[in-house]
């Protein structure tokens, strides 16, 4: 049976983004790009209408799978 790595969510409750570069479960930096959507900005943060928007910050949108835990994330 794996370990349990000591990973903290970080984003988790924040509202905040972060990138994952380690399984969430074991803690591997053996991760695996199952799908990659592109840069995407950050969600209900769309301007007002008839306004004109901000530039803002773009994250990377992309499924990972991890095959010592084989979880994805």
């Amino acid at each position: 049976m794996a370990k349990h790595a000591n990973v903290n969510a970080i984003a988790a409750g924040s509202g905040g983004s972060v990138l994952v570069e380690r399984c969430q479960v074991s803690g591997s930096q053996d991760l695996r790009s199952i799908l990659f959507l592109g840069f995407l900005p950050p969600v209900n943060t769309m301007a007002p209408i008839g306004t004109r928007p901000n530039e803002q910050p773009a994250y990377p949108a992309e499924l990972l799978y991890c095959p010592e835990s084989k979880l994805v994330q």
